[in-house]
């Protein structure tokens, strides 16, 4: 059970250091570190560490271009809501 509860804390911390990331428009590649620190919490057989870091790192990076992605796709529509006509009379949250 501690063992899911560290995986889950390390999991939570990822995700914290991609929001982070996408705050400051960090390029993916920036995700190369959280690969190392992830690694710190967690035991694999030696023949299988390559292949999941390989697999982690493609992963993150992939992850924070898309979430990126995302977040400049919301503030697109958001700036593209205020141009529309009657905007200050409907302001509604979608």
């Amino acid at each position: 059970m501690d063992d899911i509860r560290g995986l889950r804390k390390s999991l939570k911390d990822i995700l914290h250091t991609i929001e982070r990331l996408a705050g400051k428009n960090a390029p993916p590649e920036a995700t190369q570190e959280m690969v190392h620190r992830f690694w710190r919490s967690i035991v694999f057989a030696a023949k299988l560490r390559d292949l999941y870091a390989t697999r982690l790192t493609y992963g993150l990076h992939q992850f924070l271009a898309r979430y990126r992605r995302a977040i400049d796709w919301q503030a697109g529509v958001a700036e593209r809501r205020k141009k529309l006509p009657g905007s200050d009379k409907n302001q509604t949250n979608l």
